[in-house]
């Protein structure tokens, strides 16, 4: 996850594609990382309806 926080602090706002392809992957992780540690509280309400829907 600081791998990917790290590149996202170094991509220029112009390269909108990679930015948001960035985001993503970070999103993923912490996702996958509340679930592995058992901590889905941290995970927005709002994000699970999304994927739900």
């Amino acid at each position: 996850m600081c791998a990917v926080n790290s590149a996202i602090e170094c991509t220029p706002i112009s390269d909108q594609n990679s930015l948001v392809n960035l985001r993503k992957a970070f999103y993923m992780h912490f996702i996958i990382e509340s679930v592995l540690s058992e901590r889905v509280e941290l995970i927005p309400a709002s994000s699970l309806r999304e994927t739900i829907s």
